[in-house]
């Protein structure tokens, strides 16, 4: 999200006479302030770009997209959310303090990833605290937020697989300002870095038949991308960890295995 600017050492601009005129400093002293800090996620859907490469889909992405933001603008009243393209941002108000409500939070979130896993449609994100400067009475369409491009670049430069998490920094920020028992709701994994990632793991909560037909469709999809190993790397990091919420899954893709695992 980072908007690259070319420099110019030859171009200089003296701004030491230069005076903002008192409307504009007025209004924007009125109408701007910085909100305390407070939970972003940022979100978005696995494979988007390569889908828009077909055209004929439109209509459908359309749809796609319309279910997703719904989705999660609807999710709970103890967020906010926007959305820009096929991402989604989440905020949790700035004035919510309390660890029972932020864990509801979380399990809403968790409860969207799980109806669109079950579309076989994978959503990743990343979970930042941050601040956000409010701007009122004009246009809404900026968004202005560290808590925003923390969130996106913890997403787009930690999180590999097909899961919402974040990273040991903003866990403990999490942890400090809304209570240690928060933490319970996550689960380990670790970055291509061998970074510690704690993700909310949503997969715990598919009941067996669930479970069942998600580790097929995995098993199909490690099939179907021999030839992009990338992409293939995902799956099995999947169906690893489905083999570790049930170990007799293994019997599905090896049905003289028994029922041990060494994932």
């Amino acid at each position: 999200m980072d908007i690259p600017f070319e420099s110019n050492d030859s171009l200089k601009i003296d701004l030491s006479e230069a005076e903002t005129p008192p409307s504009v400093a007025s209004s924007a002293a009125n109408r701007s302030s910085v909100e305390p800090e407070t939970i972003f996620i940022w979100i978005d859907i696995l494979g988007f770009s390569a889908l828009v490469e077909n055209e004929s889909k439109y209509n459908e992405l359309l749809g796609l997209l319309k279910d997703f933001f719904e989705s999660f603008n609807k999710l709970n009243a103890s967020a906010e959310c926007h959305r820009i393209s096929d991402g989604i941002i989440l905020k949790l108000k700035p004035n919510i303090r309390n660890a029972d409500v932020v864990r509801q939070f979380f399990e809403d979130v968790m409860s969207v990833q799980k109806t669109f896993l079950l579309r076989q449609r994978f959503l990743r994100g990343g979970i930042a605290v941050g601040s956000k400067f409010n701007i009122t009475n004009i246009d809404n369409g900026f968004y202005i937020s560290n808590g925003l491009a923390r969130a996106y670049n913890l997403e787009s430069n930690s999180i590999t697989w097909p899961i919402i998490g974040t990273n040991e920094r903003f866990l403990n920020d999490i942890c400090s300002i809304y209570g240690e028992n928060v933490k319970e709701i996550f689960d380990i994994a670790y970055s291509e870095n061998k970074d510690k990632i704690y993700y909310l793991n949503f997969y715990k909560t598919l009941s067996g038949n669930e479970l069942s037909e998600v580790y097929k469709n995995i098993l199909v999809n490690i099939s179907n991308t021999e030839k992009n190993p990338h992409v293939q790397h995902k799956y099995i990091w999947i169906q690893k960890m489905l083999e570790k919420i049930n170990e007799n899954l293994i019997t599905l893709r090896c049905p003289n295995c028994g029922g041990t695992t060494h994932a």
